[in-house]
């Protein structure tokens, strides 16, 4: 929605009026930060006379009030008490977000021009729309702001008196702003200093409301998978004894369709374990400590030779890098027996895998390469999600754990797959020392 008001006024139209214009700013009595905004606002183009007041659509409101519902909800109590306190004049009190739009609004605004002067919800007040003001200046120079009546740049405005102030986030960046309105000849301004104060309130309701949420989001997080862990570990008891069951009943089947019938019970427990297995990777509540990795994957190499050996299939190692990295040990070599496990079950007997550890520049790197089929085209993207799989008897879990661990351990892993030619997975974890 546009909104055009045409004023006429002479303002410098070349460069050599401009520098004129500077130097007789200069000295003169009007304030420094108002002769330095109605610089930027000529170097941006804007005409004193002719005003664009942009307007947000419905839609695109409630888009951006969605984006800045905390901010929003924070400011809401403070904003509402600055309206009070001007009660019984022709004002607005506003929030916007850091581009200067206007997400929250109270007070009388069509008292003041409403949509005829952009002063209302849903319009934009940066200095690059409407020209210097409290809320646009304050955003562009990251400081509270008064601009007084003709102080203004755009003659539309030169009947108002208006205040802002930058809010920022605990990092310090600006995030919004509250702006305050008045007739030019609003007889109390140090009502409009109140802002100031509410601005700094503002920024701490913020900071405590994040600091609960994530207090709140952490004890749950811990306790979900407190619980989640008790209960899959608790599960793994009467798993045992359904499977110890089945194997007698395999030996004591008196037909081949009844041990047929135990074996597959036998199967899916077994599955059922390994799925199990790898929940509880996800869950660990196991120590960190410190471990060279070379060593954790040069004993999952031990466990895995045997089952390479049976299969046929060529395994060989460059195991080298003596550092030391912060490791759940178990889940760590979990995770490490997982990737060789799937290597493993992809290849054919006279196949090749080899492993290699290295460091350097504090990084620690392993890869594990196959000469196997390659991933399909049509997982790769989505391959570390959780019940993506493509083998036949997979759950799904093994990759998704593998690199929620190496996330947990402040690494990253990735892989480079060709088709009939292979796949490589590449870890690189941070070393704490050598």
């Amino acid at each position: 929605m546009l909104k055009m008001v045409t004023y006429k006024f002479h303002y410098p139209q070349t460069n050599e009026e401009l520098k004129e214009w500077e130097a007789v700013l200069q000295k003169t009595n009007i304030k420094r930060f108002t002769a330095e905004s109605w610089i930027r606002c000529k170097k941006l183009g804007i005409d004193p006379g002719n005003v664009n007041c942009k307007i947000l659509r419905e839609e695109e409101l409630r888009a951006k009030r969605d984006a800045n519902k905390d901010l929003i909800e924070a400011a809401k109590p403070y904003l509402q008490q600055l309206s009070l306190s001007l009660y019984g004049t022709h004002h607005m009190v506003v929030l916007s977000d850091n581009k200067g739009w206007i997400i929250d609004a109270y007070g009388t605004p069509q008292k003041l021009g409403g949509e005829d002067t952009a002063l209302c919800l849903g319009a934009n007040w940066a200095e690059e729309t409407i020209g210097n003001n409290g809320l646009g200046t304050a955003l562009v120079t990251g400081e509270p702001v008064i601009v007084c009546g003709e102080d203004h740049y755009c003659l539309i405005y030169h009947s108002y008196r208006c205040l802002g102030v930058p809010l920022r986030n605990k990092e310090g960046s600006i995030i919004g702003a509250i702006g305050v309105t008045v007739p030019a000849e609003f007889p109390d301004p140090i009502k409009l200093i109140s802002a100031l104060t509410s601005a700094g309130s503002i920024e701490q309701t913020l900071i405590d409301r994040h600091a609960e949420k994530a207090i709140t989001k952490s004890n749950l997080s811990a306790s979900t998978d407190k619980l989640l862990a008790t209960a899959v570990h608790d599960l793994k008891n009467p798993m045992t004894v359904i499977k110890g069951i089945s194997q007698l009943g395999v030996t004591n089947a008196v037909t081949e369709k009844e041990r047929g019938y135990f074996r597959e019970i036998v199967a899916q427990i077994d599955y059922l374990a390994d799925m199990m297995e790898d929940v509880l990777g996800l869950y660990s509540e196991e120590r960190f400590e410190e471990e060279n990795p070379s060593n954790v994957v040069q004993q999952v190499l031990g466990e895995i030779a045997f089952l390479c050996k049976y299969k046929g299939i060529i395994l060989t190692s460059s195991i080298e890098g003596e550092a030391l990295a912060t490791l759940q040990v178990k889940a760590f070599k979990r995770a490490i027996y997982n990737l060789l496990l799937n290597a493993v079950q992809v290849l054919d007997s006279g196949g090749k895998l080899f492993v290699s550890t290295s460091f350097l520049n504090n990084e620690f790197s392993i890869k594990i390469e196959d000469n196997g089929p390659g991933i399909s085209e049509n997982i790769q993207g989505t391959l570390f999600e959780p019940f993506v799989y493509e083998r036949q008897g997979g759950n799904g879990l093994g990759l998704y754990m593998v690199q929620v661990t190496i996330k947990k351990h402040g690494g990253k892993i990735w892989f480079e797959t060709d088709h009939d030619k292979g796949t490589i997975f590449f870890i690189k974890l941070p070393a704490t020392s050598k």
